[in-house]
C-alpha cells in the first residue's frame, strides 16, 4: 500500500523517487488513498491484470477516471521495469456514499474488499459499524 503522498505524486507527475525504486511487478496490487477537493478516493492498480481503478464513494466521473488513468500510464511508461504495453481503466460497481463524512471509511473498504475478493461488496447502510471495526483494528494494532 502506498500512502497519500506517493499516490498523489504519481497522479500529479511529481517526484516519485521512492516508488521508482520499487519493482512494481513484485506486487499483485498497488493501492492507496487519493485526496481531491476535500474528498477521498481509492486508487487500486491490479498489476497482473493490468487494470487501473479509481473509486469514488459518490460514483466515478468518466473525465476524472480518464485523467488519473492517463497519469498512471505516463508514470508506468517511464519505468525501467515496464513489462506491458497496454493498461485498462476499469469501473467497478460498489456501494455509494449517502452522507458527506464517511468517504475515508468507504475507501478503506474498497481497498480491503477488492484486494481480498476482487469485488467490492459490503453493507453501506450502517457506517457506524464500519467505523467501529476500523477503530478496533487501530486499537488492537497499537497494543
Amino acid at each position: 500500500m502506498l500512502n497519500y503522498y506517493h499516490i498523489s505524486n504519481i497522479i500529479n507527475d511529481k517526484d516519485c523517487s521512492y516508488v521508482d525504486q520499487i519493482n512494481l511487478h513484485d506486487y499483485e496490487f498497488i493501492v492507496g488513498p487519493h485526496f481531491i477537493d476535500c474528498h477521498w478516493y481509492a486508487v487500486i492498480i491490479d498489476i497482473p491484470n493490468r487494470q487501473f481503478h479509481l473509486l469514488d464513494p459518490y460514483g466515478i466521473k468518466d473525465e476524472l477516471l480518464e485523467y488519473h488513468f492517463n497519469q498512471w500510464v505516463q508514470f508506468y511508461n517511464r519505468r525501467i521495469d515496464k513489462r506491458v504495453d497496454k493498461w485498462y481503466k476499469m469501473k467497478i460497481n460498489h456501494p455509494i456514499q449517502a452522507d458527506n463524512y464517511n468517504c475515508a471509511i468507504f475507501v478503506m473498504n474498497f481497498i480491503y474488499f477488492y484486494v481480498n475478493t476482487r469485488r467490492i461488496d459490503f453493507d453501506a447502510s450502517n457506517m457506524m459499524n464500519w467505523r467501529t471495526l476500523v477503530a478496533d483494528a487501530i486499537k488492537n494494532y497499537s497494543s
